[in-house]
């Protein structure tokens, strides 16, 4: 049975669409809820990270709890509900915000909550969860990093997934190569 779980309306936004179905202790987090049928920006947004933050903190603390008597590996599956697109990767208008203000530490914060992000995922939320990224459109930057730090990637066909920052002489420096190298070879990489 399937279950949609209200947050904690305090810690987490419209950004995300949660399905959980607990009899398979499998549980749904569908990015950019706030984007369908309205425009907008698929990226993580610093609302979008929070949530995710939020959301992963929240079901870590639940399945930790809620130790299970069959031992069934939970399954977390970061989705998009933004159709054509899974993320496109960091918030680049928030970048030059930040930049012109000559905010760094509101460029630091940000980054530092997205490695926090993608290490939870890539650690199985410290539960031994085991993360699915489906990949049902464009994963760019960011968002490719999101897809590669779970531990299983499904992706339709024909989906975009890179790392643009590379054709402007860029190095994707927030995990994106490590957790590349970890499925191809770096020189392939």
């Amino acid at each position: 049975m399937s279950a949609v779980i209200p947050l904690h309306p305090a810690d987490v936004r419209n950004t995300l669409r949660v399905v959980e179905e607990s009899s398979r202790n499998v549980h749904w987090c569908h990015m950019h809820a706030d984007l369908v049928g309205r425009p907008g920006r698929a990226c993580f947004s610093i609302r979008l990270v929070e949530d995710i933050l939020g959301y992963q903190k929240s079901l870590a603390s639940r399945l930790r709890y809620e130790a299970r008597e069959d031992d069934q590996l939970p399954h977390v599956i970061l989705a998009s509900d933004n159709p054509g697109v899974f993320n496109l990767g960091g918030d680049l208008e928030l970048f030059c915000r930040l930049i012109r203000a000559g905010d760094r530490d509101g460029l630091l914060d940000y980054a530092r909550n997205c490695v926090l992000g993608v290490h939870a995922f890539h650690a199985g939320l410290g539960v031994g969860a085991h993360t699915i990224a489906l990949v049902q459109g464009d994963a760019l930057g960011g968002g490719f990093e999101a897809a590669l730090s779970c531990h299983t990637i499904v992706a339709e066909e024909g989906v975009l997934m890179g790392l643009p920052e590379v054709l402007f002489d860029l190095f994707p420096g927030m995990g994106a190569y490590s957790f590349l190298c970890k499925r191809v070879p770096p020189k392939l990489a």
